[in-house]
């Protein structure tokens, strides 16, 4: 699936919301008109290809703002993405996710560092391709 976010986005005329509409608040974060703006011109998977270094993906499997399916797409995209999808987390993770996440990113950078504990393992994921731990 294609993220929809930038067509569903440039359907709406920024200029009829009037700027004290904004800052909106979700979820603990403020939101400006900028941001809406920003979100409209910018194409990620146009972006992401130029990247060629080592790239971590955790995304939550019950996000229901960013699907996860955009996750995997980025994945496939990048030559040495590791990607994680955990179980029973959404946009944010609890604190189980958190601490799944956080280990995951200590294997990544652990494989990153010489002379680390755990430098040159093989991490979780596969680099060059997706992978998909559930």
């Amino acid at each position: 699936k294609e993220f929809t976010l930038n067509r569903i986005i440039s359907r709406v005329n920024l200029n009829l919301i009037p700027d004290a509409f904004f800052p909106q608040e979700f979820e603990g974060h403020k939101f400006y008109k900028k941001y809406l703006v920003d979100a409209m011109t910018l194409y990620p998977f146009e972006e992401i290809d130029a990247f060629k270094g080592p790239v971590l993906i955790i995304h939550g499997d019950t996000d229901t703002i960013v699907p996860y399916s955009v996750s995997e797409q980025a994945a496939e995209i990048y030559d040495t993405a590791q990607y994680y999808l955990i179980p029973g987390q959404g946009h944010g993770f609890d604190a189980a996710g958190t601490a799944k996440a956080i280990e995951y990113l200590e294997d990544f950078l652990s494989d990153l560092i010489p002379g680390k504990p755990g430098a040159g393992k093989e991490v979780h994921g596969h680099p060059g391709r997706a992978s998909r731990l559930i």
